[in-house]
Protein backbone atom coordinates (compact mmCIF):
# COMPACT_ATOMS: atom_id res chain seq x y z
CA UNK A 1 0.00 0.00 0.00
CA UNK A 2 1.32 3.43 -0.92
CA UNK A 3 1.25 6.30 1.57
CA UNK A 4 0.91 9.83 0.23
CA UNK A 5 0.93 13.17 1.95
CA UNK A 6 -2.35 15.05 2.34
CA UNK A 7 -1.00 18.03 0.36
CA UNK A 8 0.02 15.89 -2.61
CA UNK A 9 -3.40 14.19 -2.54
CA UNK A 10 -5.19 17.57 -2.53
CA UNK A 11 -3.13 18.81 -5.46
CA UNK A 12 -3.74 15.62 -7.42
CA UNK A 13 -7.46 15.70 -6.61
CA UNK A 14 -7.73 19.29 -7.91
CA UNK A 15 -6.15 18.19 -11.19
CA UNK A 16 -8.46 15.16 -11.45
CA UNK A 17 -11.64 17.12 -10.77
CA UNK A 18 -11.17 19.98 -13.25
CA UNK A 19 -14.02 19.62 -15.71
CA UNK A 20 -12.58 21.66 -18.57
CA UNK A 21 -9.16 20.00 -18.73
CA UNK A 22 -5.93 21.19 -17.19
CA UNK A 23 -4.83 24.74 -16.65
CA UNK A 24 -2.03 25.79 -19.03
CA UNK A 25 0.41 26.23 -16.16
CA UNK A 26 -0.22 22.62 -15.03
CA UNK A 27 1.08 21.32 -18.34
CA UNK A 28 3.92 23.84 -18.70
CA UNK A 29 7.58 22.84 -18.78
CA UNK A 30 8.88 22.06 -15.31
CA UNK A 31 9.30 19.40 -12.67
CA UNK A 32 6.49 16.93 -13.23
CA UNK A 33 4.49 14.83 -10.79
CA UNK A 34 3.33 11.33 -11.76
CA UNK A 35 -0.38 10.98 -10.94
CA UNK A 36 -0.33 7.20 -11.43
CA UNK A 37 1.25 6.95 -7.98
CA UNK A 38 -2.12 7.83 -6.45
CA UNK A 39 -4.65 7.05 -9.19
CA UNK A 40 -3.67 3.48 -9.96
CA UNK A 41 -7.04 2.03 -8.89
CA UNK A 42 -9.22 4.63 -10.65
CA UNK A 43 -10.76 3.92 -14.07
CA UNK A 44 -8.51 5.20 -16.89
CA UNK A 45 -11.14 7.57 -18.31
CA UNK A 46 -11.33 9.51 -15.03
CA UNK A 47 -7.96 11.20 -15.43
CA UNK A 48 -7.16 13.58 -18.23
CA UNK A 49 -3.38 13.56 -17.84
CA UNK A 50 -0.75 11.20 -16.43
CA UNK A 51 1.47 14.02 -15.18
CA UNK A 52 1.07 17.60 -14.08
CA UNK A 53 3.72 20.25 -13.56
CA UNK A 54 4.60 20.40 -9.86
CA UNK A 55 6.69 23.59 -10.14
CA UNK A 56 6.54 25.33 -13.54
CA UNK A 57 9.96 26.43 -14.78
CA UNK A 58 8.60 29.92 -15.50
CA UNK A 59 7.83 30.24 -11.79
CA UNK A 60 11.02 28.61 -10.48
CA UNK A 61 13.18 30.93 -12.58
CA UNK A 62 11.06 34.08 -11.96
CA UNK A 63 10.52 34.62 -15.68
CA UNK A 64 8.50 37.72 -16.47
CA UNK A 65 5.73 37.57 -19.08
CA UNK A 66 5.46 33.86 -18.25
CA UNK A 67 2.07 33.36 -19.92
CA UNK A 68 3.59 33.68 -23.40
CA UNK A 69 6.41 31.28 -22.52
CA UNK A 70 4.41 28.28 -21.23
CA UNK A 71 5.13 26.28 -24.37
CA UNK A 72 8.45 27.93 -25.29
CA UNK A 73 11.94 26.48 -25.26
CA UNK A 74 13.27 28.16 -22.13
CA UNK A 75 16.97 27.51 -22.74
CA UNK A 76 17.58 31.08 -23.96
CA UNK A 77 15.01 32.94 -21.84
CA UNK A 78 16.46 35.57 -19.52
CA UNK A 79 16.05 35.17 -15.76
CA UNK A 80 17.13 37.32 -12.81
CA UNK A 81 19.39 34.50 -11.56
CA UNK A 82 23.11 34.68 -12.36
CA UNK A 83 23.22 30.97 -13.22
CA UNK A 84 20.55 28.35 -13.74
CA UNK A 85 20.19 24.84 -15.12
CA UNK A 86 17.40 23.73 -17.43
CA UNK A 87 17.27 20.05 -18.48
CA UNK A 88 16.41 19.18 -22.08
CA UNK A 89 12.99 17.76 -21.12
CA UNK A 90 10.64 17.69 -18.15
CA UNK A 91 11.85 15.50 -15.31
CA UNK A 92 10.22 14.23 -12.14
CA UNK A 93 10.02 16.98 -9.52
CA UNK A 94 12.73 15.48 -7.28
CA UNK A 95 14.95 14.05 -10.03
CA UNK A 96 18.48 15.44 -10.08
CA UNK A 97 19.96 13.06 -12.64
CA UNK A 98 20.71 15.55 -15.41
CA UNK A 99 21.16 18.51 -13.06
CA UNK A 100 23.47 16.75 -10.58
CA UNK A 101 26.78 17.87 -12.15
CA UNK A 102 25.56 21.49 -12.26
CA UNK A 103 24.36 21.31 -8.64
CA UNK A 104 27.59 19.74 -7.36
CA UNK A 105 29.64 22.39 -9.17
CA UNK A 106 27.53 25.21 -7.72
CA UNK A 107 27.81 23.85 -4.18
CA UNK A 108 31.55 23.18 -4.32
CA UNK A 109 32.75 26.11 -6.44
CA UNK A 110 34.25 29.28 -5.07
CA UNK A 111 31.34 31.69 -4.84
CA UNK A 112 31.17 34.32 -7.55
CA UNK A 113 30.50 37.95 -6.80
CA UNK A 114 27.06 39.08 -5.70
CA UNK A 115 26.08 41.56 -8.42
CA UNK A 116 23.65 44.36 -7.57
CA UNK A 117 21.93 45.91 -10.59
CA UNK A 118 18.82 47.25 -8.84
CA UNK A 119 18.37 48.02 -5.15
CA UNK A 120 19.52 45.72 -2.35
CA UNK A 121 18.39 46.60 1.19
CA UNK A 122 20.35 45.04 4.06
CA UNK A 123 18.48 45.46 7.36
CA UNK A 124 19.88 42.49 9.29
CA UNK A 125 23.48 41.39 9.79
CA UNK A 126 24.87 39.48 6.81
CA UNK A 127 28.26 37.99 6.02
CA UNK A 128 29.05 37.17 2.40
CA UNK A 129 32.19 35.13 1.77
CA UNK A 130 32.41 36.70 -1.65
CA UNK A 131 32.81 39.99 -3.42
CA UNK A 132 29.95 42.41 -3.93
CA UNK A 133 29.72 44.48 -7.12
CA UNK A 134 27.36 47.47 -7.25
CA UNK A 135 26.77 48.03 -10.97
CA UNK A 136 25.97 51.33 -12.69
CA UNK A 137 22.48 52.33 -11.52
CA UNK A 138 22.62 49.82 -8.65
CA UNK A 139 22.12 50.79 -5.01
CA UNK A 140 23.24 49.00 -1.85
CA UNK A 141 21.47 50.26 1.30
CA UNK A 142 22.76 49.11 4.70
CA UNK A 143 20.57 50.25 7.60
CA UNK A 144 20.87 49.26 11.27
CA UNK A 145 22.94 46.22 10.29
CA UNK A 146 26.47 45.02 9.53
CA UNK A 147 27.34 43.77 6.06
CA UNK A 148 30.53 41.73 5.68
CA UNK A 149 32.17 40.94 2.34
CA UNK A 150 35.60 40.18 0.90
CA UNK A 151 35.67 43.14 -1.47
CA UNK A 152 33.11 45.73 -2.53
CA UNK A 153 33.35 47.27 -5.99
CA UNK A 154 31.21 50.30 -6.78
CA UNK A 155 31.07 51.02 -10.49
CA UNK A 156 30.60 54.51 -11.92
CA UNK A 157 26.97 55.46 -11.23
CA UNK A 158 26.64 52.89 -8.42
CA UNK A 159 25.62 53.95 -4.91
CA UNK A 160 26.21 52.65 -1.37
CA UNK A 161 24.09 54.21 1.38
CA UNK A 162 24.69 53.60 5.08
CA UNK A 163 22.08 54.78 7.61
CA UNK A 164 20.96 54.17 11.20
CA UNK A 165 24.37 52.90 12.39
CA UNK A 166 24.81 50.77 9.30
CA UNK A 167 28.26 49.21 9.02
CA UNK A 168 30.33 47.57 6.26
CA UNK A 169 33.29 45.31 7.02
CA UNK A 170 35.47 44.19 4.12
CA UNK A 171 39.08 43.71 3.00
CA UNK A 172 38.94 46.21 0.14
CA UNK A 173 36.66 48.78 -1.49
CA UNK A 174 37.08 49.91 -5.08
CA UNK A 175 35.03 52.99 -5.91
CA UNK A 176 35.03 54.29 -9.48
CA UNK A 177 34.77 57.94 -10.42
CA UNK A 178 31.14 59.12 -10.21
CA UNK A 179 30.25 56.41 -7.68
CA UNK A 180 28.65 57.49 -4.39
CA UNK A 181 29.22 56.33 -0.80
CA UNK A 182 26.98 58.01 1.78
CA UNK A 183 28.19 57.51 5.38
CA UNK A 184 26.34 59.78 7.83
CA UNK A 185 27.38 60.11 11.50
CA UNK A 186 27.26 56.81 13.39
CA UNK A 187 27.91 54.71 10.27
CA UNK A 188 31.23 52.92 9.76
CA UNK A 189 33.22 51.30 6.98
CA UNK A 190 35.98 49.05 8.33
CA UNK A 191 38.63 47.92 5.83
CA UNK A 192 40.82 45.17 7.21
CA UNK A 193 43.30 43.75 4.70
CA UNK A 194 44.08 40.75 6.92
Amino acid sequence: MKTISTNIFRIALMVLLMASGIYPVDGAPGGKYDLSMITGSLPANMIKVDYFTFIPTVSALAISDWQSKLTSNLSTVSTPFVRSFKPGSNEDHTNFTSGAPFLVNELSATPSAAVITGTMNVTSNRLYNRDIVVKTGGTLNVSNATLGANKITIESGGTVNLSNNGKIECKKIDAANSSVINTPAGCVININAN
